[in-house]
């Protein structure tokens, strides 16, 4: 880490330098040349930059806002794939027993349950569920709810094993730097950690937890989830006397 700012400018020179494009676009091309940062949350610099900070002047968003931005959006999609796994195994489980529930499957739930949930490889989870989602729905609800589950798998892969860095934005004019952008990216694709991008990967995670829920509640009888992926509504008129 660097020492507390003095109270006058100061100007550190990065030992390692890296490519990097600096365009706002969400989403680019993994380049040839492209290297991953040292660590998680490094600062990165391209050849030649320098990073100038000064005590009067804070760039917006600080370097320290921004780590724990991208730190949340890391949290956050882990967090919401968690959730799509755990129905994973039961769109896979209903399937096999058509049923949920354990006591009314038989002995043999209880193992199959278990040996699923020891497994670490969210690809096998997908692939596994694949098979049930092309017999289950129409084909073009199936190709969509499919090439969803792809992306979510490289998502979560994303954020679970590669690391984010951040670039410093200056003012040349001024010689500050008035900003920092992150970045995350796997083998194929940079990405601009910020609000559109993760309402983006949001929306993404959102569809395909309501698709493959929805599915799960179609194989075990129970009325399906709102679009926007809350429970339906009670029927409280089944209680109703006549």
């Amino acid at each position: 880490m660097a020492s507390p700012l003095p109270a006058k400018q100061a100007a550190w020179p990065l030992a390692f330098c890296f490519a990097i494009f600096l365009a706002s676009m969400a989403r680019r091309d993994r380049l040839p040349t492209d290297s991953f940062p040292p660590w998680d949350g490094a600062i990165v610099l391209a050849p030649g930059a320098v990073l100038f900070l000064h005590v009067d002047h804070p760039p917006s968003p600080t370097e320290g806002e921004l780590r724990f931005q991208a730190t949340r959006y890391r949290g956050a999609v882990l967090a919401d794939a968690f959730h799509v796994e755990e129905q994973l195994l039961k769109l896979a489980l209903a399937d096999e027993f058509g049923t949920n529930d354990g006591g009314k499957a038989g002995p043999n739930y209880s193992d199959r349950e278990s040996n699923w949930r020891r497994e670490n490889s969210l690809r096998r989870k997908i692939e596994r569920s694949k098979p049930i989602v092309r017999k289950r729905l129409p084909k073009t609800a199936a190709d969509m709810l499919v090439n969803k589950l792809s992306a979510f798998g490289r998502l979560r892969n994303l954020f679970a094993h590669y690391p984010f860095w951040m670039v410093p934005v200056p003012d040349e004019s001024a010689s500050l730097t008035v900003s920092f952008r992150a970045y995350i990216a796997d083998n194929n694709h940079v990405y601009t950690l910020d609000d559109d991008q993760a309402r983006e990967w949001g929306e993404l995670i959102q569809s395909v937890r309501v698709g493959v829920e929805n599915l799960v509640r179609q194989l075990v009888g129970a009325p399906p989830l709102n679009p926007d992926g809350t429970p339906p509504a009670a029927n409280h008129d089944r209680d109703a006397p006549d």
